[in-house]
């Protein structure tokens, strides 16, 4: 493990001094090298600087690994009183950090202490982020939980059951008649009673396929799988719509307070506040959470390197190898590069789409570079194949702004994966450029980092309705809907 690389050469250290200068350092108790809390760091060979130094990296090394430990993901077992101690321990932590961050400032590794203190103040300050959205970020999940139950408690004990009840009644009907003990041939039954039959059963069947998907977005917290439930919630919403029409207009009155239940957990999915947005939202300050997570374990691997690097400094042995730090005002932009990243299929079924779409952008990229580039920056892409599945562009494009650090994202392929990519790129405010597709979804007025280079599927459809109609050719004309992830679908017959 790392600390024990660690420990080992500052054990050595200071073993050595302890030999060398007599100053009869006293020690309660260690727990793989390291010196008891008890025993104040400055108190450790006061005659000897580098004794110092590595006794308060060593403290250093303690106090930012509880720091780490106080800055996991929020997790719903978590309460007002936990919060506030965390947040106490937290302000802790950071005061003994800064203490010993003074005694390295006295001693003459200016290098080294300015690096380690940049790190100990990034990893506190991303501790603190963490801690201050803990609070928002544990209602809404107990508010996501609280939605699981209802939907669960209210199609179990409520709606279906009475779906299923009139669905009783309305076979009953069809067979007997209306009358008890009689029967009806079927090509006796009316028209209206069998197509009333018809509907019903297929919005109890909307309802039964609906209802796993309200559940997801209750409290799913993979943003991979969001889009799909959405775009199959949507896919049964419309359908149940159509339902509803039809029952409400030549159904029986009997059925209305069904159809009004089984609108409702419908409703739950539609409209203001409705629990894609509570989806969405929460998807969003998970996506913060993990990234801030992210963040605090990468500094605290920094920390390590640079600890070892003091011990080998003040050993006269050669610096260990460590972690790229790179440091950049704006992600992928360098003084000879402009990084852009680009999640797209390429392989499988749909692999034309996304090399094409690749090769088009290199192109471009090519020419812009051949006339000198951007600034005198050339543009470069590194790509990642989702195989138009939304995990892997979730996976991938949350890789290439988090990891990559890419400028922003291009040329992605798709209305679902391109979904599964906003999360994150909203949350790294990247630009976010080109997507092929058509969809509603990337065309919102808020969203300032969206560039849209193809017409939305809406523009598409009205310009072929007037072209049409300025032909003359309306006759037979049909303009078909369907709610899903891509749109309010529309296509002509």
């Amino acid at each position: 493990m790392k600390v024990k690389r660690i420990a080992r050469p500052i054990i050595v250290v200071i073993a050595t001094a302890i030999l060398t200068i007599g100053s009869g350092l006293a020690f309660e108790g260690t727990v793989q090298g390291q010196p008891s809390s008890s025993v104040p760091a400055n108190s450790q060979g006061d005659t000897n600087p580098d004794v110092q130094a590595l006794a308060a990296a060593l403290s250093i090394s303690r106090h930012a690994g509880k720091l780490v430990a106080l800055s996991g993901p929020t997790n719903t077992t978590m309460t007002s009183e936990s919060l506030n101690n965390a947040a106490g321990a937290i302000a802790e932590r950071k005061a003994a950090l800064g203490a010993q961050l003074e005694i390295l400032a006295e001693i003459d590794y200016e290098e080294r202490t300015s690096a380690i203190t940049r790190i100990i103040n990034d990893l506190a300050a991303n501790a603190e982020l963490i801690q201050q959205g803990r609070s928002s970020l544990l209602s809404i999940l107990r508010k996501g939980i609280g939605n699981r139950q209802y939907v669960s408690l209210t199609t179990a004990t409520d709606v279906v059951p009475a779906a299923e009840t009139k669905l009783d009644d309305e076979f009953y009907r069809l067979v007997t008649g209306g009358q008890d003990g009689g029967s009806a041939e079927l090509d006796s039954v009316p028209l209206k009673d069998l197509l009333r039959y018809v509907h019903l059963r297929n919005l109890a069947t909307s309802l039964d396929l609906a209802t796993p998907t309200l559940l997801g977005a209750s409290t799913q917290d993979n943003p991979a799988l969001a889009g799909q439930l959405h775009e199959l919630f949507d896919g049964r919403a419309s359908s149940a719509a159509r339902d509803i029409d039809f029952l409400l207009e030549y159904g029986d009155p009997e059925l209305d307070d069904v159809i009004q239940g089984i609108q409702g957990m419908f409703d739950l999915g539609k409209g203001d506040d409705n629990l894609w947005d509570g989806l969405y939202h929460r998807l969003g300050m998970l996506t913060t959470e993990r990234i801030l997570v992210a963040k605090v374990a990468n500094l605290q691997q920094q920390l390590l390197d640079e600890i070892d690097n003091l011990a080998a400094e003040v050993q006269g042995l050669p610096q260990p190898s460590t972690m790229p730090m790179v440091r950049a005002e704006v992600p992928g932009i360098t003084d000879s590069e402009i990084k852009f990243g680009q999640s797209a299929v390429l392989t499988g079924p749909a692999q034309a789409l996304g090399q094409g779409m690749q090769l088009g952008i290199l192109a471009a990229f090519h020419q812009a570079n051949q006339a000198g580039g951007i600034h005198g920056r050339q543009l470069t892409l590194k790509t990642s194949n989702d195989h138009y599945e939304t995990f892997f562009a979730f996976a991938g494009t949350s890789r290439l702004i988090g990891v990559d650090r890419v400028f922003g994202m291009i040329g992605s392929v798709g209305t679902p994966t391109a979904r599964a990519a906003l999360p994150s790129v909203e949350i790294g405010n990247v630009p976010f450029v080109g997507a092929f597709t058509g969809a509603q979804l990337l065309r919102r007025d808020d969203q300032t980092n969206v560039l849209n280079v193809r017409a939305s599927y809406h523009d598409e459809t009205e310009t072929m309705v007037d072209f049409l109609e300025k032909q003359g050719k309306t006759r037979g004309l049909i303009y078909l809907t369907t709610q899903s992830a891509y749109l309010v679908h529309g296509s002509l017959r």
